[in-house]
């Protein structure tokens, strides 16, 4: 079994969103499942945050996934997203 140095230090959620992350906006009423999904689908850094956007005048909150891993984005896409909507 090979190691992941990211996952030994606990490293691998981030606090705050680096602008060279690729990201995706998603409902908010799956964020508990969204963090589970990642640690255990996949192998790089990633970003969990809540975002606002305006929307026809009105304020809408919605979850910001962002992955380091552009491919990671899209296994995210294909697999959990296209299952849990």
């Amino acid at each position: 079994m090979k190691v992941n140095p990211i996952q030994c230090f606990n490293a691998r959620r981030v606090m705050f969103l680096p602008i060279h992350f690729h990201s995706i906006d998603i409902n908010i009423s799956h964020s508990m499942s969204v963090d589970s999904w990642i640690l255990n689908n996949l192998k790089n850094r990633y970003y969990i945050g809540k975002a606002v956007s305006m929307i026809d005048g009105k304020s809408k909150v919605h979850l910001k996934i962002a992955f380091e891993d552009n491919r990671e984005l899209s296994l995210f896409v294909l697999k959990y997203c296209s299952s849990n909507h």
